[in-house]
């Protein structure tokens, strides 16, 4: 479990008038504006790490007596940096238009994402933190006390030999996770169309998918081509190829990478002293354990057994209101597929 953690998609760090003011020479929060080619995108990543690592030797240098400022500022700016090469290179492995960018950028990923782990795994670090006198600030208090609990779920009180098992599967887990999204970014699906079931569709969509030589209009499961076929198609037929092409994208080929995945996942569960992956998923939650999460999953079951059982069914209603062509579609795409389909 890592203190660290990096969504699948961060596309936040830019804004529309950064973009449209002169580019700097250097951009420590963007790697795309500057980082053109994979040697680029790399030296801006390593740039990112050396901070890191400046900041991590800055808080162990300290000799006087730990405080905020001293010790959890620098700790704050090492996983700042480290969480913006991660988060960069996460957002250009999925997006880039060249394969050499994105080849280098989920390599650097892996990188950023071992470097995380060493540091979450650091226990003269851990011990640093563990030394500062509680925070009066209430948020500061919490967060210190909540980096400290992601520290012990993630094994820093381990031995050596136990901490170097737990980094590697750790880095394990991230290798498998990275080719497992890539698998899926690259399994771009196709399906075909007749040029009535765009039917429902907004005119520059059509206008840009003409039939080809057969009569036939080739869609792919690329968002562009999905999010309006999905909120817009009037084919209820349509809408259920294209959701099954796309949600069989990678497939077979990431089956074995899945299995591989889960196994490496609970045996760095058991290494931590939990029974199953979805225990120590669930420790650092607000949910608190994989019982009480069953438990509201099966509230909600019951509550909605309920209401079909007294015939209140507004799931139906509220698609029939937001049905294609309404803009709406897509947000009760697994109800009409289940009801219209």
């Amino acid at each position: 479990m890592q203190v660290f953690r990096v969504p699948a998609l961060l596309a936040t760090f830019c804004s529309c008038s950064f973009l449209l003011s002169q580019q700097p020479k250097s951009d420590p929060l963007h790697a795309w504006i500057t980082a053109k080619d994979p040697v680029a995108l790399e030296a801006w990543t390593h740039e990112r790490l050396d901070r890191a690592k400046a900041n991590v030797n800055k808080l162990l240098a300290v000799k006087r007596s730990r405080t905020v400022e001293n010790t959890l500022r620098p700790f704050d700016d090492a996983g700042n940096e480290l969480f913006v090469a991660a988060c960069n290179n996460n957002l250009l492995y999925s997006l880039a238009d060249q394969a050499a960018m994105r080849d280098k950028a989920q390599a650097m990923e892996a990188m950023v994402l071992s470097a995380m782990t060493d540091l979450n795994l650091n226990q003269e670090v851990y011990r640093a933190l563990v030394a500062i006198p509680e925070p009066a600030d209430g948020a500061t208090r919490y967060y210190l006390a909540h980096i400290l609990l992601e520290y012990r779920l993630g094994g820093v009180d381990k031995d050596n030999a136990t901490r170097a098992k737990i980094g590697a599967l750790i880095n394990q887990i991230t290798k498998l996770s990275l080719v497992f999204g890539r698998n899926v970014a690259d399994g771009i699906l196709k399906i075909s169309a007749k040029p009535e079931e765009l039917e429902g569709l907004p005119a520059d969509y059509v206008a840009r998918h003409k039939p080809g030589p057969n009569g036939m209009v080739i869609l792919t499961t690329n968002e562009p081509d999905l999010e309006p076929v999905m909120s817009f198609a009037k084919s209820a037929g349509l809408r259920r190829r294209m959701y099954l092409a796309y949600n069989n994208r990678a497939y077979p080929a990431n089956v074995q990478v899945l299995k591989d995945l889960l196994a490496a996942r609970q045996d760095l569960a058991v290494i931590l002293g939990y029974r199953h992956w979805a225990d120590l998923a669930m420790a650092d939650q607000m949910i608190g354990s994989v019982a009480d999460a069953v438990k509201l999953i099966g509230d909600v079951e019951c509550g909605l057994q309920a209401r079909g059982a007294a015939g209140i069914q507004p799931p139906a209603g509220i698609c029939k209101a937001a049905g294609p062509g309404s803009g709406r579609h897509h947000r009760c795409r697994h109800l009409l597929l289940d009801r219209t389909v």
